[in-house]
């Protein structure tokens, strides 16, 4: 066989390994967003302690509107090795109200934020 045989065996070896990771990852039953967005437990400890800290932090901001941590309502992920999260908590000053959080994470430099 020429070297030409090889070159279009291997790609055509790359094209269906690559079809067959595509459909074990679609198979997986972890649903995405097009834009890479995952969603979140809202029963994950890790997680309901990212949504604590989104409610202490806008406390430490806003100290007029303060907030009581309720509950994780739902969320979503995007992002490696930089996480963002987007949450829906439920949190409460005279009622319980949802309410949106945007935080960023640089696991690298042990930090989290909120910005939004």
């Amino acid at each position: 066989m020429g070297l030409k045989c090889y070159k279009v065996l291997f790609t055509l070896v790359v094209f269906f390994l690559g079809m067959f990771i595509n459909n074990i990852s679609l198979a997986s039953g972890v649903k995405t967003l097009d834009d890479g967005w995952s969603p979140i437990s809202p029963s994950d400890p890790s997680m309901v302690d990212i949504a604590k800290f989104a409610v202490n932090a806008h406390n430490e901001g806003h100290p007029e509107s303060r907030v009581v941590f309720d509950r994780l309502v739902s969320g979503w992920f995007s992002g490696y090795p930089n996480p963002t999260y987007n949450m829906t908590i439920a949190a409460k000053s005279d009622i319980v109200r949802k309410y949106l959080a945007l935080l960023a994470e640089r696991p690298y430099m042990n930090s989290l934020w909120l910005l939004d």
